[in-house]
């Protein structure tokens, strides 16, 4: 068991991912030349963002294994926000600040995928659930999704849902969407 996590020091390093034994968190370790802007890991699963090469406003989510070696590589349009891995290690979480809605009022909205760990195939953007509210279904075009946590068995996730200057917290039950 290890501990992995990100520098944040304003230096060479900024971003390079290290490690440390669990017995020992201390004694850190850097890996090779692997940086994230964000990172999450938990049973035995990754979820490293990082800026993508090119012209367009686009993030890699690198999904790892263990030994943190990248099992597949997606691209989604957007700034890195956040990421989260499930307990189970199952099914990941990319948040991304995109621009270019027209709800937009601040210029940027977010985009929430969520992503077969075992795969790397987007499964669906939170963007795309059927919402009900009060028993209701309740749908604008201004949603904004951010802050996942899965359920352990990853059937469920929660998440927090912005719309009209209201902030709400979402269940979802993840196979009916």
């Amino acid at each position: 068991p290890f501990y992995a996590f990100k520098s944040s020091r304003l230096d060479r390093d900024f971003g390079r991912v290290a490690v440390a034994p669990a017995s020992d968190p201390t004694r850190r370790v850097f890996t090779r030349d692997l940086r994230c802007t964000r990172l999450a890991m938990t049973a035995g699963r990754g979820l490293c963002l990082q800026p993508a090469p090119g012209v367009t406003v686009a993030i890699q989510a690198l999904v790892l294994d263990g030994n943190l070696a990248v099992t597949h590589r997606l691209t989604l349009p957007g700034y890195p926000s956040r990421a989260k891995v499930a307990p189970d290690g199952r099914l990941a979480a990319v948040t991304t600040f995109v621009s270019g809605d027209s709800y937009a009022s601040l210029g940027f909205s977010t985009r929430t995928s969520i992503i077969d760990a075992s795969t790397g195939a987007v499964l669906f953007d939170l963007e795309k659930l059927s919402v009900t509210k009060d028993g209701r279904p309740f749908h604008a075009s201004n949603f904004n999704f951010w802050g996942v946590t899965f359920t352990p068995d990853s059937r469920h996730l929660y998440a927090t849902l912005g719309s009209g200057g209201r902030t709400y917290l979402i269940r979802a039950d993840i196979a009916p969407r």
